[in-house]
């Protein structure tokens, strides 16, 4: 793990790029959200893309921040010695989900954008995150650290988890595992060597997927493919690759039955200042709403 000083010292902001998500389409040039000497974070977008969360070390620990981006206002959403990250917001924007690490203990709470008392979801002593809400808003998308390690759903009124996804080769890829808009299918990266992944998708049947023979691959071995998100029409995946040389964003535009339709397309290249070369992908945070994009990058 990179230090937390070195982090720093690279000044890592929030940036969005305009963008016509539903059809891949740049609509403008990369404009810096945050301007602070801080670390900000793994961003998180409400589908209209007028809200935003994502974590900060604005007060010397890894908090949670969000902000209206229509009106201009920002609160910290936690504070205090715990490190609090892993922001999801709601589709619509009105709440969201976050964990708090104590020691070995993870405890994960849901909060209004607008404020009030955080409500705790699950407490246990075995790691989770990288939550994403389900497209009714009933339940979450979680990563559990419990071997061999499973993705699933939290049921966020009866606590109740139904393991989707699990297998012995995944490990910590499972946590960037996405859900599609209409909760049918789920995208997620499988690892072939050290540090190389390639994206499949697979359609949820009720059963728990762990075998190879239920998902389709969506990207050849020759892109290390990572950080997948969906586009709100669901026929977009965009993500994170090395394939231009350095790490870039692309999107592969997909069927009806969820294959690849056609050769992923680059949507946004950092031939210079900002760039996201030697982040750690999970941080970077690949976010999509409707009209932009949302990433974390370093810059001056």
């Amino acid at each position: 793990m990179t230090p937390l000083f070195a982090l720093l010292l690279a000044n890592i902001d929030l940036y969005m790029l305009p963008l016509d998500a539903d059809k891949a389409k740049p609509k403008g040039a990369l404009q810096r959200l945050t301007t602070d000497p801080a670390i900000d974070q793994r961003p998180t977008v409400s589908l209209d893309g007028k809200k935003i969360a994502w974590e900060t070390s604005r007060g010397g620990n890894f908090e949670v921040c969000v902000k209206d981006l229509t009106t201009g206002q920002e609160r910290a959403v936690t504070s205090g010695p715990l490190r609090e990250h892993m922001p999801a917001l709601s589709r619509d924007g009105s709440r969201l989900l976050y964990d708090a690490h104590d020691g070995e203990k993870v405890t994960v709470f849901s909060a209004n954008f607008n404020g009030g008392e955080p409500v705790t979801i699950s407490e246990e002593n075995v790691g989770q995150g990288s939550f994403q809400w389900s497209g009714d808003g009933t339940a979450a998308l979680y990563f559990h650290r419990a071997p061999p390690g499973s993705v699933g759903l939290i049921h966020l009124t009866t606590k109740v988890r139904t393991p989707l996804l699990r297998h012995s080769r995944f490990n910590l890829s499972l946590a960037d595992a996405r859900l599609s808009p209409d909760d049918r299918w789920i995208a997620f990266p499988v690892p072939y060597a050290p540090h190389r992944s390639r994206l499949a998708v697979a359609r949820l049947t009720g059963k728990v997927i762990d075998s190879e023979s239920a998902w389709t691959y969506l990207t050849p071995e020759t892109w290390n493919a990572s950080q997948p998100e969906w586009s709100p029409n669901g026929r977009w995946l965009y993500f994170l690759s090395d394939q231009t040389g350095k790490l870039s964003v692309h999107a592969v535009e997909l069927t009806a039955s969820r294959k690849a339709k056609s050769d992923p397309r680059l949507i946004l290249d950092f031939p210079s200042s900002p760039s996201i070369a030697g982040m750690r992908p999970r941080d970077i945070g690949l976010a999509v709403a409707r009209d932009k994009l949302v990433l974390a990058a370093t810059g001056q």
